[in-house]
């Protein structure tokens, strides 16, 4: 006998933000590496060593293992041993290398500077036994599909 499912459907409204690079007509990728694991707070790739954030939450392998992240969806997921879903994706101003200094502040997106290859500080959250982690640390992209970097917004 077949059991028929009531038909559903999932909106998600988006706000306006000047620090989302986030649009319909194209889209880019990007790996994305949490600061907060490591020997400091502060910066990327440095050691293997689990720290507790700001909220008392444990960072693990999960973010010291960089995500991959799809950007025109605003989702992505995390690696290492027991990865989630990564959600707003927020992507801030541009620094010049891996080795650079990365705190809550991610600066403002800017369009003009935004290119494949590029590393941008850059903040996310993800969902985890029932606690959201607030992640911030580096974006580097690696793809852009006919996404216009000066007009993330509009189609």
């Amino acid at each position: 006998m077949k059991k028929w499912l009531t038909p559903s459907a999932i909106q998600e409204n988006l706000m306006a933000d000047a620090a989302v690079a986030v649009t319909s007509c194209g889209s880019y990728n990007a790996t994305l590496y949490c600061a907060i694991p490591g020997i400091d707070k502060n910066h990327v790739n440095d050691g293997p060593i689990p720290r507790l954030d700001d909220s008392g939450l444990w960072h693990l392998s999960e973010c010291i293992n960089p995500g991959t992240a799809d950007i025109t969806a605003g989702t992505g997921m995390e690696s290492g041993y027991n990865p989630h879903p990564i959600h707003d994706i927020k992507i801030g101003t541009k620094v010049d290398s891996m080795k650079s200094y990365v705190d809550k502040n991610i600066g403002n997106y800017n369009g003009s500077t935004f290119s494949e290859g590029g590393i941008y500080k850059a903040s996310w959250k993800s969902d985890a036994n029932g606690d959201v982690y607030n992640h911030y640390g580096l974006a580097k992209v690696n793809k852009l599909t006919n996404f216009d970097p000066a007009h993330p917004f509009r189609s």
